[in-house]
């Protein structure tokens, strides 16, 4: 077992340099640091880089869900010069997505305050609730996005990333 870790470990360092721009990669790589090395922090770093250049949806939305929740757990003892800004974007990203389901839209609020935004968490809750598929002017249909699971996406990124023969 140890052989194998330590295979892994020198094959996300290999992925952490030979792909620094990738953020499918980046993505594995923060999934292996705050699971295999417990490293919140470090995780959190590859996890904002990893969104600041994602562009597919799918890989964004859970991205921006992991970033938010790891930015509030670390939120509560942040570490000494943690940016807590691309939590912050990512949790602001989240709203509208958010705003169906009321025990949702109630964490995030509480979770925007956590973050430091707490005049942007009172908007929200005062908001009105949007209605699915009725068209406001000047705009499209309203749409209902949930955040993706983990699991499935890091599995898929982690499969993809073998198939091309790629670290």
């Amino acid at each position: 077992a140890t052989g194998q870790k330590d295979a892994i470990a020198r094959e996300i360092a290999a992925l952490e340099k030979e792909r620094p721009e990738d953020p499918k990669a980046l993505y594995v790589s923060a999934a292996y640091h705050l699971s295999e090395k417990e490293d919140a922090e470090k995780a959190y770093g590859f996890l904002a880089a990893a969104c600041k250049i994602a562009k597919a949806d799918s890989l964004r939305d859970a991205m921006d869900w992991q970033l938010y929740q790891l930015g509030v757990s670390l939120a509560a003892k942040p570490p000494a010069g943690l940016d807590l800004e691309p939590a912050r974007r990512a949790a602001l990203r989240l709203r509208k997505s958010m705003a169906y389901d009321a025990d949702s839209k109630s964490k995030l609020a509480a979770d925007l305050t956590k973050l430091g935004l707490a005049e942007e968490a009172k908007r929200y809750t005062t908001a009105p609730k949007p209605v699915f598929g009725l068209r406001s002017p000047g705009m499209g249909y309203s749409t209902f996005r949930q955040p993706r699971q983990q699991s499935g996406v890091i599995q898929q990124a982690i499969t993809t990333l073998a198939g091309e023969g790629k670290r």
